[in-house]
């Protein structure tokens, strides 16, 4: 059973509840350096970039059973986090077509996108990951 803080403690925490990855515990920190790192807290290894990642690293992430948390950082100046949890690829078209699955804890829902949308467009772009995620 993993850890959880207080999540009264808003001075410190924003809280994601995701809900869709058991593995991964239920709970998920977000928006900077210092909140990726403190999953280590609760003996979850991960690995952070402050960078986007390419559809190659989505896929092997996905194949290892592993999701990824995107940072985006919005037009209007404030940050959102989402969850890679899979991913499209067909190679037999051209252009060839891939896509990303993700959750969206603003919306609650799950969302399919093409890759070049997900990484950056007129409303965001992609700034952080999480990734490497291991329990």
């Amino acid at each position: 059973m993993a850890k959880v803080p207080d999540p009264e403690d808003s001075s410190f925490w924003d809280l994601v509840i995701l809900g869709y990855y058991p593995k991964i515990v239920n709970f998920i920190y977000y928006l900077t350096q210092d909140r990726f790192l403190a999953l280590a807290n609760w003996n979850i290894n991960s690995t952070t970039s402050s960078s986007s990642k390419s559809f190659c690293t989505i896929t092997a992430q996905i194949n290892s059973n592993q999701p990824m948390i995107a940072v985006w950082n919005l037009s209007s100046g404030d940050s959102h986090a989402v969850v890679i949890r899979g991913f499209y690829e067909n190679t037999d078209v051209s252009p060839k077509v891939q896509q990303v699955y993700y959750a969206d804890p603003g919306d609650g829902n799950y969302h399919i996108t093409d890759y070049n949308w997900f990484a950056g467009n007129s409303s965001y772009i992609w700034v952080n990951t999480l990734y490497n995620i291991y329990v």
